[in-house]
């Protein structure tokens, strides 16, 4: 296929090679020249090189009536002046002919260098008006090509580095979750420690729902415009929280953990949230990089008019060219410092950290649902399990369901007073099961108040939800009283219409 041509290009670009040029590339070899045929008919000499990575070629033609008039020319001369004619005559073509291929010649060396996986640089002119033509059209492709290459190099290490910050973000909360409910389930936990089990459990949920949230805010995440809570607040809680968060990851190495924090730091401004991401990160690469039977420190102390979370571990330390941190050298360990200045107001009363809302306690009471019919349809079991322990355990009688079609059958038989979804199922989904549930009559249950609960929280799809046709749309995970608050009022506004 032709990619650039000197002359017609607009109408040759991108149509096959000669018939003459295709035989003459097919006979392998990398590199020499042929008399061919060009698309418009004119014989030419045809010199050729091709790239044996790329597959790439060039082909320059001299028309072959240029080259051999002079030479004819010269043969009648050679006929009527003599042998000094016909010497003077071969003499004058030689230099020609040098004229026309060095340019050609070096070009296609070029060529195949850039081929090859090396650059190609603009000459001095050649002398020849097309072969410069050519040659700069080269120069400026294979500068594209570069710049191109280096940008997605760019964008792979930048996914990378993406990726890997977001799992270690979301599985640090994961982990404290995860070794004390394996903890819980093993016994391992006193009645002494239940209540803090708990607590560490929903505390870290919130965490990794609220990271969640995050994630999904993709415009704040591209422009670097993080929404932070900024407010007064003692970080004795802070602190304590993400040891919390590290002390199952401690415990499986062995390793001791001490706190020393001093209560009379005072007060900084700081979004609470952020900084026990910071102070759980510093722990956790301190357990990480700590041996079995070590020590992971966390001090809380006052610095002038700076507060510092200090984080000291006896692991195998850093190299003292390596970073700024605080190290003696490779196997004495190493200390990170978080410094913060002072805020000159008291912290908000009864609020060390921002709770996700679903853990607020105006909907950890939740509402009554006697009597209240509600139809749960779900693929998931252990969703359909948590939602009945839910609505029964508030006075609701539950029918559950499995797909859209069995949950279209129950809803015009058994008539549910609410409707609660999840939107990704196999088969049918959410959205066309409301889709069908809106198009029926009334009487057939059509109006029936809907809930979309699902896994899907992005604003878009809240979006999507209400335009099927849902009253409501749910993300999971949901907190248990601010569920049954939510049906109650879903099925309040439904008796009212």
């Amino acid at each position: 296929m032709i990619v650039v041509r000197t002359r017609r290009v607009e109408e040759f670009l991108g149509r096959s090679l000669s018939p003459d040029l295709v035989a003459v590339l097919g006979r392998g070899a990398p590199e020499g020249w042929a008399v061919t045929r060009t698309l418009e008919g004119t014989p030419v000499y045809t010199a050729y090189a091709r790239s044996p990575k790329t597959g790439w070629g060039i082909a320059f033609g001299i028309p072959r009536a240029s080259v051999d008039a002079p030479l004819e020319r010269s043969l009648l001369a050679i006929g009527a002046g003599g042998v000094a004619f016909a010497v003077l005559a071969l003499a004058l073509a030689a230099l020609v002919g040098r004229r026309i291929t060095a340019p050609m010649a070096t070009l296609a060396d070029a060529a195949r260098h850039f081929g090859e996986g090396g650059t190609m640089h603009a000459d001095g002119p050649a002398g020849v008006s097309e072969v410069d033509d050519v040659r700069q059209a080269f120069v400026g492709a294979a500068a594209l090509v570069q710049q191109r290459a280096a940008e997605a190099e760019a964008a792979a290490r930048a996914k990378d580095q993406f990726l890997a910050v977001v799992s270690h973000e979301l599985r640090t909360p994961l982990n404290a979750v995860y070794g004390w409910a394996r903890m819980l389930q093993s016994g391992q936990v006193g009645e002494e420690q239940m209540k803090r089990a708990l607590d560490v459990i929903v505390r870290q949920s919130d965490a990794q729902v609220q990271l969640i949230d995050d994630l999904l805010d993709v415009s704040r995440v591209i422009s670097g415009k993080m929404r932070l809570d900024v407010r007064p607040l003692e970080l004795t809680a802070v602190v304590e929280q993400a040891l919390d968060a590290v002390r199952p990851a401690a415990a499986a190495k062995e390793i001791r953990l001490e706190s020393v924090l001093d209560p009379r730091t005072g007060v900084v401004a700081g979004d609470p949230d952020r900084l026990r991401q910071v102070t759980w990160n510093l722990l956790m690469i301190a357990v990480k990089f700590t041996p079995s039977g070590g020590r992971v420190q966390a001090r809380l102390q006052r610095a002038n008019l700076h507060v510092e979370i200090v984080v000291s571990d006896t692991g195998r330390g850093i190299a003292p060219d390596g970073i700024t941190a605080q190290s003696a050298g490779d196997g004495q360990g190493a200390t990170f410092v978080v410094r913060l200045p002072l805020a000159f107001a008291e912290p908000a009363p009864g609020r060390a950290a921002r709770a996700h809302p679903m853990t607020d306690s105006a909907s950890a009471a939740g509402a009554r649902l006697d009597d209240l019919r509600v139809l749960v349809v779900d693929d998931d079991r252990e969703a359909l399990d948590l939602a009945v322990a839910i609505l029964a355990g508030a006075g609701a009688l539950v029918r559950v369901c499995a797909s859209a079609p069995e949950a279209l059958e129950a809803l015009r038989t058994w008539r549910p007073d609410v409707l609660v979804s999840d939107i990704e199922m196999p088969g049918e989904d959410g959205y066309t099961l409301i889709r069908k549930v809106r198009a029926l009559g009334a009487a057939e249950g059509g109006h029936t108040p809907a809930v979309a609960l699902t896994a899907y929280g992005r604003p878009q799809d809240r979006g999507l939800s209400l335009t099927a046709g849902y009253n409501m749309h749910v993300p999971k995970p949901v907190d248990p009283g601010e569920f049954t608050a939510i049906i109650a009022s879903v099925a309040q506004r439904g008796t009212a219409a």
